[in-house]
């Protein structure tokens, strides 16, 4: 539009179109669905997938290395799946992931345990 009406102000306001862009509202992010471990050949590494949300900017992975033991975020991705590396063959983990929004946090995912193959 600018360039036909020459970047005047006048012949760009006189076209129709609407000339500011509309606010988008801030939402927080639905918790993520199907969680789950799929199989990857790699050792040392376990695939993660779910089904996002599309209000979510992106989304966090986080992994326990023991029960008890403190939650530690080892990803953040626009993806709907993961492939989490250099990790202990045959060891147990737990993830949980959740997506952040613009106006925060969604919930967090159930827990999944799975080992690293």
């Amino acid at each position: 539009m600018q360039a036909v009406s020459g970047g005047v102000a006048e012949n760009i306001l006189s076209a129709g179109f609407d000339t500011t862009r509309q606010p988008v509202p801030a939402t927080t992010p639905k918790e993520l669905e199907n969680f789950k471990v799929v199989y990857h050949p790699y050792a040392g590494t376990v695939r993660l997938k779910w089904t996002g949300d599309a209000n979510a900017h992106f989304n966090q992975v986080e992994m326990q290395y023991k029960q008890g033991e403190p939650w530690v975020i080892v990803a953040t991705t626009r993806r709907n799946g993961i492939v989490i590396g250099q990790l202990e063959t045959d060891h147990l983990y737990s993830f949980r992931v959740f997506a952040v929004g613009s106006a925060g946090n969604g919930p967090m995912s159930d827990m999944i345990s799975a080992k690293a193959a």
